[in-house]
């Protein structure tokens, strides 16, 4: 009769694979790998809680009770590490330290190291000892912190400037208002001081036309009197020296005299009634629309040394570097 074939349990799935011929070197202790790791000589059904570390026996676990006589026979005994950190356990064992990681991920004890698959050979297995690992992790640990002291450094002495640079900003930032207020304040008073000079050359225009019309008004009443008195005084003449033909000689000569004096003034008064009966014209044709266009451009800011036109559009212009 053929003896038993052993079982080997996957560390990772848990399940038990039949008829797995093992070498002579793997054989021992490996048929049963439990969650937790137990004494690999205790003797009975129930083994003991690994509690120590037998170097002398290829790293096997020990109970307190079977340490004992590995410490008689003088073997290297250590103590196993108790409470270990969940990320330095081993991935298939409970509170027993990781001393093995491989290239899959999983984190190995020293009882796991050999029984990891090795993935074959287009797919091979790399496991790294935590120690070699750490020694390199030291080695990076000590080059960030070089390279965070070194930016730290870096910090440290920009962050007067930017201070500085801020302080600046403002005041050039104040001045710049302050020059734009300045100007503006300038060019409301020339607007003001033109809008004055339109104003008052309209008074003057006002002033003169209706002082014109005044006088034609005058010069046309002087007229109109004098034509009365000229009329009533040849009216009177004929009526009242009908036989005297002296008087009526001399009464015409004065007539004729007075008319011919009225004449030369009432030349003047017809050109300055000629002028005075036209239709009067006085209209402002504004310049504004132009001086207006021309203020949307007004004024440039040099930021960091680039000449821009301020605008609607200013923050989409200058951008959020600035």
């Amino acid at each position: 009769m053929k003896p038993a074939l052993p079982f080997l349990t996957c560390p990772v799935s848990m399940q038990f694979a039949k008829g797995v011929k093992l070498l002579a070197s793997a054989t021992k202790n490996v048929l049963h790998v439990p969650s937790k790791l137990v004494c690999a000589f205790c003797k009975d059904q129930h083994p003991g809680r690994a509690e120590w570390c037998c170097h002398h026996c290829n790293g096997h676990s020990l109970c307190t009770t079977c340490s004992m006589n590995h410490r008689q026979a003088g073997h290297n005994i250590t103590p196993l590490v108790q409470d270990v950190p969940q990320r330095s356990q081993c991935s298939n064992h409970v509170n027993v330290q990781a001393n093995f990681l491989c290239s899959c991920g999983v984190r190995l004890c020293n009882n796991c190291v050999s029984l990891h698959a090795h993935g074959g050979n287009e797919a091979a297995h790399n496991r790294k000892s935590f120690g070699t690992l750490a020694d390199l992790a030291r080695q990076k640990l000590n080059s960030l912190k070089t390279a965070q002291h070194r930016d730290s450094l870096g910090i440290q002495k920009v962050a007067p400037t930017l201070a500085q640079n801020k302080k600046l900003v403002r005041e050039m930032a104040q001045r710049a208002r302050t020059a734009v207020a300045s100007e503006v304040v300038e060019l409301c008073n020339a607007l003001m001081r033109r809008g004055n000079d339109i104003v008052t050359a309209i008074d003057m225009v006002e002033d003169a036309k209706l002082k014109q019309y005044s006088r034609t008004e005058s010069d046309l009443k002087f007229a109109q009197d004098r034509l009365k008195k000229i009329e009533f005084f040849i009216d009177m003449a004929t009526t009242s020296m009908p036989h005297d033909p002296p008087g009526i000689v001399s009464a015409n000569v004065f007539a004729e005299s007075a008319y011919n004096l009225f004449g030369s003034k009432w030349e003047q008064i017809q050109r300055g009634l000629e002028i005075s009966q036209r239709t009067p014209n006085i209209q402002y044709f504004s310049d504004l629309p132009p001086i207006v266009n021309s203020l949307r451009t007004l004024g440039q800011l040099d930021v960091d040394g680039v000449v821009k036109t301020p605008s609607s559009a200013t923050q989409r212009m200058l951008g959020c570097s600035v």
